[in-house]
């Protein structure tokens, strides 16, 4: 019998092709086409791509928002040779603490400094989310190094939700439909509040 479908491929084979890569079990079927159609159907695209664009939102907004601060300090400290003190709580919020010295203003366009340095780790982590959605958009989902702890937690999670899973017999299509199911729970539950 050749498995072509995720009805067809237990959870157990399934792992043992993803994680294992061995496909010798499929009898000559298609692990892609099996693991393209489990992506579908679980949804599991649709929540990554979301996940991302969610993290380069708040990457990209934190971004913007601390180089403005330090740009809006500069001009002020040129402007009237001190800082923008009422300011400083917006640095905080971001885990930067600023002190204003007026016998050693130097020390304060050095803070500045200090930050921007700081904060370009954050732009480098946005650079790479940016490339993981790019990537993930014209290659789709695949398995990562994580993935199989990520797959145990998720058979895990579902089963204390509720869902019985059996690995040797529980297939693919069912597990993808548990996955979607449990995932538009949690979204109606953060919904609703």
């Amino acid at each position: 019998m050749m498995i072509t479908k995720c009805s067809e491929c237990s959870i157990k084979l399934f792992m043992t092709c993803l994680f294992g890569k061995n496909t010798e079990g499929l009898n000559g079927g298609d692990f892609d086409k099996i693991f393209t159609e489990y992506i579908d159907l679980s949804g599991i695209g649709e929540t990554k791509e979301y996940d991302l664009l969610w993290s380069i939102h708040n990457i990209q907004s934190r971004v913007t928002f601390i180089a403005a601060m330090i740009d809006l300090q500069k001009k002020f400290f040129k402007e009237f040779d001190m800082p923008f003190v009422n300011a400083f709580d917006d640095f905080r919020s971001y885990g930067h603490r600023l002190k204003w010295n007026p016998e050693k203003p130097e020390e304060f366009l050095n803070q500045l400094r200090m930050i921007e340095v700081r904060e370009k780790k954050f732009q480098a982590e946005l650079d790479a989310k940016v490339v993981e959605l790019q990537k993930l958009k014209k290659e789709g989902v695949t398995a990562d190094s994580n993935g199989r702890a990520d797959f145990v937690r998720q058979l895990n999670s579902l089963g204390k939700a509720g869902f019985r899973i059996d690995k040797d017999k529980t297939d693919m299509e069912e597990l993808a439909l548990m996955i979607r199911d449990q995932n538009q729970i949690v979204k109606d539950q953060i919904k609703a509040g």
